[in-house]
């Protein structure tokens, strides 16, 4: 009988906390959505015009060239941020979330499609032997779609 009659008390204390959670007026003057203008007429995506030139694309292909490349053998990869500035060296550590792309060292040229909203690129030289050491390149991005990077 007593747990019948708590298991009652239960079910009532829960039915009166969610009638409490309506989404009647309950008087609040705080993020009323009622406050905010109200549009007088309604449009479609049929009332819309654009120009023909208009895109949403923010992305494009642009093309690297890599000069003064090593005789060794290795990689390199590009990515558009970097994760760390070292100012003793003056060399910019990409961050690893971002690689766009790697590529074969012997590669000259490497297409790369890169996003508008992006501002810079930053080019890692990995050497495949401990002959060399990792590069860095940090390259601001500009309206070019050719980009000449000197990894000496």
């Amino acid at each position: 009988m007593k747990q019948a009659i708590l298991l009652i008390g239960m079910v009532i204390g829960a039915v009166s906390s969610l009638s409490g959670c309506g989404g009647g007026d309950g008087g609040s003057t705080t993020g009323s959505a009622s406050s905010s203008p109200v549009a007088s007429e309604l449009t479609t995506s049929d009332d819309l015009v654009a120009s023909a030139e208009f895109d949403f694309r923010v992305d494009r292909e642009i093309t690297v060239t890599i000069q003064g490349k090593s005789d060794q053998p290795g990689a390199y990869s590009i990515y558009y941020d970097y994760s760390h500035y070292n100012e003793e060296y003056d060399r910019y550590y990409p961050d690893s979330t971002t690689k766009i792309v790697t590529i074969n060292g012997a590669a000259t040229h490497i297409p790369v499609s890169i996003n508008d909203n992006w501002k810079h690129l930053v080019v890692e030289w990995l050497p495949y032997s401990g002959k060399e050491r990792e590069l860095y390149q940090l390259v601001p991005i500009s309206e070019n779609d050719s980009y000449f990077i000197d990894m000496r």
